[in-house]
């Protein structure tokens, strides 16, 4: 099998950091190096990282902070695999989320196939807030655009090779900019399960709803199609974040409840995910 580079990167949360790496080491899928990228963290995790005893786990920190794009890149740059995905220090993967995506990279029909994604669990405060389940397949570019929000995706290596790294000059919305040149030159293909988990933290996601960020993506959109509008840009006009924050989980939850009832299978999955991420000790 071809091996998968995994990246986490990390900044000042630590005790995440561990659960995050738990989540990857407990993979039915095997043959993967672990690159554990550390933004110039106050406390080095260093010493933590290396008491998980696997040779598969190697460690950068930067000797400054760079920021997001920039850590991603340092990750992408020493991976050896033949594939890649990212993941942030305080989201999770499922147990079966590497088998899946490669399962999926050997058995799809899709022609310039580059990046295979999946199905994704946001929590918040222990509760479930959403699904993020995508079903686009092909030439996905439109979607991205149109929704500015994705999920993890597993990258054929070629892939950053042909459209390059994270822009590092972007403070944010560098995650919309990189896939939009991806869905542009590559066709996708996905997953109908979950794989990942994502926890939202309250003060990142306040950030990341906010209107500067909003306005940041906007500009990354108009490079490549005009006249794009973003849901909830408006409306940030006239409600503060904090409200904004608060309104948007209440519809989430809202709609996930409906979901949730008419699919036994995103139960089932959810039911398996923290029994098993339990085992490896990380509490979602």
């Amino acid at each position: 099998m071809k091996k998968v580079s995994v990246i986490i990167t990390t900044y000042n949360r630590a005790n995440l950091l561990m659960e995050a790496i738990r989540s990857v080491l407990g993979q039915t899928f095997r043959d993967f190096e672990l690159i554990v990228v550390d933004d110039c963290s106050r406390e080095d995790p260093k010493m933590m990282v290396d008491a998980f005893q696997d040779q598969r786990i190697s460690y950068i920190r930067h000797e400054e902070n760079k920021g997001d794009a920039a850590t991603k890149n340092t990750g992408i740059k020493a991976a050896r695999g033949d594939y890649i995905i990212t993941l942030d220090d305080d989201d999770l993967f499922a147990p079966w989320a590497l088998e899946e995506l490669m399962k999926q990279f050997e058995k799809s029909t899709q022609d310039n196939l580059g990046g295979v994604y999946g199905w994704s669990w946001w929590t918040y405060g222990g509760e479930t807030l959403r699904f993020l389940a995508r079903q686009e397949k092909g030439n996905i570019f439109k979607a991205v655009l149109k929704n500015q929000i994705f999920t993890n995706i597993l990258f054929k290596r070629e892939v950053f090779e042909t459209t390059g790294l994270y822009d590092e000059t972007l403070e944010s919305a560098y995650d919309s900019d990189f896939y939009l040149r991806f869905t542009k030159a590559y066709n996708s293909d996905f997953v109908p399960r979950i794989l990942f988990v994502t926890r939202l933290q309250k003060q990142h996601h306040l950030s990341a709803i906010s209107l500067s960020h909003m306005e940041r993506s906007q500009n990354v959109a108009r490079r490549f199609s005009q006249g794009v509008r973003f849901h909830g840009a408006l409306i940030l006009k006239f409600f503060p974040a904090p409200l904004y924050f608060k309104l948007s989980i209440l519809k989430h939850k809202i709609a996930t409840f409906i979901k949730n009832v008419a699919n036994t299978e995103l139960k089932k999955d959810i039911a398996k995910i923290q029994i098993e991420l339990n085992r490896q000790g990380v509490k979602i």
